[in-house]
């Protein structure tokens, strides 16, 4: 079955972009990952929303967020699509890095269970939270990395049940790869998976498995809304490039009007299709992908202190440094989102 999965995995084009033309400036953006809740960026190069504000804007695909990190200090990139969390990490590492907008105001991992699990423990999407708390006792769960936010979920809602996630539960790092993830449940490796659209969607698909807990449906009260995936970027290259921020900022808002507009968001879906950046998956796959997707976007892409704060308390789970609340402030910042709004209402 796996192989079929293969043919059925998302994946996005790497774009190399048309030459530079010269009323442009080309803008390059660090991306630690491929992945579909980075949609309103793909809708704002394929919609040609970049284009009409003076942008070229090309992405720059590396293996995880250090080297995506080490490419904006090298100059080689001027922006970095990621949560938050990011920053925590390199502030804290001296870095003077900031978010400065959001697409995504929830956690986009969803956390998927085996249909013989949910069976055995009475469970389904619907079951009460508390229910769904316990049913983790001693499970066994994919992460895509010990130290990443996925596990930092897992870690997060075994607090939630009162249960020691080091003792009373088996955390398993298995890779962010898609058909890797799903292999390990189908195998009956593991009973649980943690990872982002499509893999859910493929999941229930081919094995019946269970959404247990969607963080863009609300399934987590206390983790309703964050700062997750956003744009990050020196604050030195922040004010020095004041236009040019704006400019992408208002180009993503654009994009995520379109997403949440229901009257021009299936003609969005085909515009990223057709553009190459999503291929390979069935139309029913796509479609639950899709509207999962909206319900991570935000109707605009400021950032505010609660965002911020709320994705505080949840790194504090994990996290080996901890991080003051009294501190938000100094992680993001509101000025061009708000200037890219404002310019975005006037239609501009």
């Amino acid at each position: 079955m796996i192989r079929k999965l293969l043919a059925a995995v998302f994946t996005c084009a790497l774009l190399a972009g048309p030459a530079l033309a010269a009323d442009k400036e080309k803008l390059v953006i660090a991306m630690p990952n491929r992945g579909i809740a980075i949609t309103p960026l793909y809708l704002a190069i394929s919609g040609g929303y970049f284009d009409k504000l003076g942008l070229d804007v090309q992405m720059l695909y590396l293996d995880g967020g250090t080297k995506a990190i080490a490419a904006l200090l090298g100059g080689e990139a001027q922006i970095y699509m990621a949560p938050i969390l990011d920053v925590f990490a390199a502030q804290a590492g001296g870095a003077g890095m900031v978010e400065c907008g959001v697409i995504n105001n929830h956690i986009n991992s969803n956390v998927v269970v085996s249909k013989q699990w949910a069976k055995d423990h009475n469970v389904t999407e619907t079951s009460s939270y508390e229910d769904k708390l316990k049913a983790l006792k001693g499970a066994r769960i994919a992460v895509t990395s010990l130290g990443s936010s996925t596990a930092g979920i897992v870690r997060y809602l075994a607090g939630a049940a009162g249960l020691n996630p080091d003792r009373d539960m088996q955390i398993v790092s298995v890779g962010s790869n898609v058909v890797s993830m799903l292999a390990a449940m189908e195998n009956k490796y593991v009973d649980i998976f943690v990872l982002s659209s499509p893999a859910p969607e493929l999941a229930k698909k081919q094995f019946e498995a269970v959404n247990l807990f969607n963080f863009g449906r609300g399934d987590v009260k206390s983790l309703d809304v964050l700062a997750w995936n956003g744009v990050i970027a020196y604050d030195k290259w922040l004010k020095e490039h004041p236009e040019t921020i704006t400019k992408y900022l208002l180009g993503l808002q654009q994009a995520m009007n379109d997403l949440q507009d229901s009257s021009r968001t299936e003609e969005a879906k085909k515009l990223v299709v057709k553009s190459g950046f999503v291929t390979g998956l069935d139309n029913d796959i796509l479609d639950a992908s899709w509207t999962n997707l909206r319900l991570l976007v935000p109707a605009k892409i400021e950032i505010t202190k609660t965002m911020v704060e709320n994705t505080i308390k949840f790194w504090n789970v994990y996290a080996p440094e901890k991080i003051d609340l009294s501190a938000a402030d100094k992680y993001f910042t509101n000025e061009y989102a708000a200037k890219a709004i404002e310019m975005s209402q006037k239609g501009k």
